[in-house]
């Protein structure tokens, strides 16, 4: 098909060949590629030579490298181009000859070549950077072409760290001042990338003039060239430079500059820096001020200066709110990264201030420091701010002592979270209710329940929520009836955050005792005409645990498979039933009639024992002696395929984890279960598929 008149043809074999499996490639087919390099149709040339440098990839044999490196020198330029394109490509095979032909077609008569040789001699550097490679490559930084400098340039970024050379970096910052605006800016990219360990003053510089560059996109790989080389390139003019970059007026090249601040002051924060910062706190436009809050919060060591946190202080009284808030989280991470008894005092001091945003941010910071910051001045003097005159502070007075961690917690902190559980403002008692749910258990005494139980009196509904889902999670054991009524309204009437905190609540009045009385109101949820809270109550009816599961909650969940018709509810339900039926306690109940009852459940619904052990049913009957429940014993071995075999008073059952054994020693239970057995075999055919 290769030697046939219709180019057409032709090209499809090539095509076809393109796309055979290496390992079946011949010599024959090799060498009929390589006659079709120099085929009259151009197509046929093209894809000849794509097939050729396909099979180098994985079959670099000299007779396809020497191909390769005829069509080099092939009269049509797309064919030289994807040769040059197939040796990139071939990689770990390519010899000294290889990157000679390579070289020479950087003056390729085409554009596309010259470019398609770069690409190659990048990808070879990037394993074999050899002297010859990055020397041609610099060269062509000087090329007339303007796309291949640029080429050239990205070949040596891709060699990477092996171009650290001064000629290099010397050949970058003269291309950074080239007239092609795509050279500059992949000069600039590039010497971020290798001048990261070879940063010097006169590449440093040539960034800093980039900075002032007309197009956009190079001011903006400037800032991310600096970035890149870091610490190295901290001078007051990089400062400077950068700092006037904050006012350009491409969004893209601000964000650039502010994220190069942001590393800075990170890893190499000066004393330039950080003044220069505290100036801009000053500055007109409020997205500046509020940037440099985020940069001088990422300052550390001894650049922490008392005239930092004081600048920060006063911009917790900015009128621009973000600025607050960010002033706020700065002076909670460098109390985080340079804790000092001097920052704290400073801080202390602040909560005097007569500014209640001053007060509120400092609270704040101190929450954000977390124990660290916990002595007992500040949790003495964050206990006297609960009762603030602004309530914005006594808010987050209550927030900065939840978030000091248990051994904070003292009967000081516990009495003046009770008494703020009273304040006038919503936010002061939903926060204190926080706090004193995370109080160690050691610590819930008989008043912090007292407290709480009192707070559900609270006029405002989803701070009664709140008191009841704490009371669950840390005195479960003292609830009353009215706690429960409270949280199944909220499971009902509460947004999702509220209703996570009542299903474990509920889960933890379940697991201390309350069990019959939880379960009796979930199952009156259960028969919701919202079907999303029905799910809610399947859900804490199901995970109750195999520990305090009952007979009831199983009646319950067959009621509910029983009486739904949607899909979604039904499968939540069997899931919780599924549960359920692996507490022995909740089995050993089961009356007949329940008995009963459950298997037309499971036979209607195909219902599958993936919570429940093989052998699980077995011995709750062999314990308890219970011949109601010899069917299901039956029943689930039939659905979960395992076989049972009764020899006189030995049973065994089999299973994908091997065998066990048990014995039956009452002639009754032994003749319930062949009964229930029978029955099973008897019915096979009409109920299971």
């Amino acid at each position: 098909m290769l030697q046939d008149k219709t180019p057409h043809v032709r090209w499809q074999a090539c095509k076809a060949l393109e796309t055979i499996d290496v390992n079946a490639t011949s010599d024959e087919v090799i060498q009929c590629l390589i006659k079709s390099l120099n085929d009259q149709d151009s197509m046929v040339r093209c894809i000849a030579c794509n097939a050729l440098g396909k099979i180098a990839e994985k079959k670099a044999t000299n007779t396809v490298i020497n191909s390769l490196m005829i069509a080099l020198q092939n009269k049509d330029s797309r064919v030289r181009w994807k040769a040059c394109k197939a040796i990139g490509n071939i990689n770990a095979n390519t010899t000294d000859e290889m990157i000679n032909s390579l070289i020479e077609s950087l003056n390729d008569q085409d554009s596309k070549v010259r470019h398609e040789a770069c690409i190659a001699l990048g990808k070879i550097g990037e394993n074999k950077a050899t002297n010859r490679i990055i020397g041609s490559l610099i060269n062509a930084l000087q090329h007339k072409d303007s796309d291949v400098r640029w080429q050239a340039c990205e070949a040596l970024g891709t060699i990477g760290m092996n171009t650290t050379s001064d000629e290099v970096i010397e050949r970058l910052i003269k291309l950074i001042n080239d007239q092609d605006s795509t050279g500059r800016c992949e000069a600039c990219k590039v010497l971020g990338k290798i001048a990261g360990k070879k940063a010097t003053n006169k590449a440093i510089c040539s960034l800093l003039n980039a900075l002032q560059d007309k197009e956009s996109s190079i001011r903006q790989k400037a800032c991310v060239a600096i970035r890149k080389i870091g610490e190295k390139a901290v001078t007051v003019e990089v400062v400077s430079g950068l700092i006037n970059a904050l006012r350009d007026e491409n969004q893209q090249v601000k964000r650039e500059a502010w994220s190069t601040l942001a590393k800075i002051g990170e890893k190499a924060a000066t004393n330039e820096l950080t003044s220069s910062l505290i100036q801009l706190l000053q500055d007109q436009d409020a997205n500046v001020r509020c940037e440099a809050c985020v940069v001088l919060g990422k300052t550390r060591g001894k650049t922490v200066t008392k005239e930092v946190i004081t600048s920060l202080l006063i911009a917790l009284k900015d009128k621009n709110s973000n600025v607050k808030k960010q002033a706020s989280k700065a002076l909670g991470r460098i109390g985080e990264n340079a804790m000092t008894s001097e920052i704290i005092a400073d801080l202390v001091n602040a909560l005097g201030d007569s500014s209640p945003h001053v007060r509120a941010g400092v609270c704040t910071a101190l929450g954000r420091m977390g124990a660290k910051a916990a002595t007992n001045d500040v949790v003495a003097i964050l206990i006297k701010m609960l009762h603030d005159d602004d309530s914005y502070v006594s808010w987050r007075a209550c927030e900065a002592l939840s978030k000091f961690g248990a051994k904070t917690i003292t009967d000081n902190v516990i009495d003046g979270l009770i008494k703020a559980l009273d304040h006038k403002d919503f936010g002061v008692r939903s926060d204190a209710c926080v706090a004193l749910g995370r109080i160690p258990q050691h610590a819930v005494t008989e008043k912090v329940i007292a407290s709480l139980m009192n707070a559900i009196k609270d006029d405002n509904l989803y701070f009664k929520w709140k008191a009841c889902a704490v009371i669950g999670r840390i005195g479960a054991k003292s609830v009353k009836g009215n706690v429960i009524v409270h949280l199944i309204d909220a499971l009902r009437n509460g947004n999702e955050g509220m209703k996570k905190e009542v299903i474990e609540a509920l889960l933890n009045i379940s697991r201390e005792g309350a069990i019959d009385e939880v379960v009796t109101h979930l199952i009156n949820v259960c028969r919701d005409e919202d079907d999303y809270v029905k799910i809610l109550a399947l859900e804490v009816l199901g995970n109750i645990g195999p520990e305090a599961a009952t007979d009831k909650i199983i009646i319950a969940l067959i009621d509910v498979v029983s009486r739904e018709e949607r899909h979604i509810i039904d499968s939540v339900a069997l899931d919780a039933l599924d549960r359920a039926l692996s507490s022995y306690h909740a089995i050993k109940l089961l009356d007949s009639s329940t008995v009963s009852q459950l298997l037309a459940c499971i036979k209607q619904d195909n219902f599958q024992f993936n919570m429940v052990s093989s052998d699980h049913f077995l011995k709750v009957f062999l314990e308890t002696r219970n011949p109601n429940l010899a069917p299901l014993v039956a029943n689930a071995a039939l659905l979960q395929g395992t076989a049972v075999t009764l020899t006189e008073n030995n049973i065994t059952v089999y299973d994908n984890k091997g065998l066990s054994r048990f014995t039956v020693a009452l002639p009754g239970l032994k003749k319930a279960l062949i009964q229930a057995f029978t029955q099973v075999r008897r019915e096979l055919g009409y109920h299971y598929h």
